[in-house]
């Protein structure tokens, strides 16, 4: 937020939403610039950062100890989806191998979705930067 800094008089409000909500409220010009995810082709596009989705599981699930899992692992798994602008991500992997995710779960905050997943309820799938921002509180 440098610009807080360089001008110190501009007003920022940051309003929080979800990815409809922020989509309509450019749309209709109650704000003037969004952070959303995915990136949306309705509106011009300037990439902010690059993340990697990672799968979070407990640590006696099977697929716990695999190097690498792919999508088609995780057919028969229950998802605790979070609602965090990740979810178009998610079933687009998922349509990529003609696959439907079996959604178990569907939660508003990463929190919740790692406290399913320690009860060992399900899996969840988010960023990198999510899940260390998360363990680093």
């Amino acid at each position: 937020m440098f610009c807080v800094y360089k001008y110190p008089s501009l007003g920022i409000k940051l309003s929080e939403g979800s990815v409809g909500q922020v989509k309509e409220w450019l749309y209709f010009k109650s704000i003037d610039v969004e952070i959303i995810i995915p990136p949306d082709k309705d509106f011009d596009i300037v990439p902010l950062m690059k993340d990697q989705l990672i799968v979070i599981m407990h640590s006696n699930h099977p697929l716990y100890e695999k190097d690498t899992i792919g999508i088609p692992d995780l057919q028969d798994e229950d998802i605790v989806l979070g609602r965090g602008g990740y979810e178009v991500q998610v079933h687009d992997l998922f349509k990529d191998f003609n696959l439907k995710p079996q959604i178990r779960f569907e939660v508003d905050y990463i929190d919740t979705a790692l406290s399913v997943v320690q009860g060992g309820l399900g899996i969840t799938i988010t960023t990198k930067k999510t899940f260390y921002h998360c363990q680093n509180k």
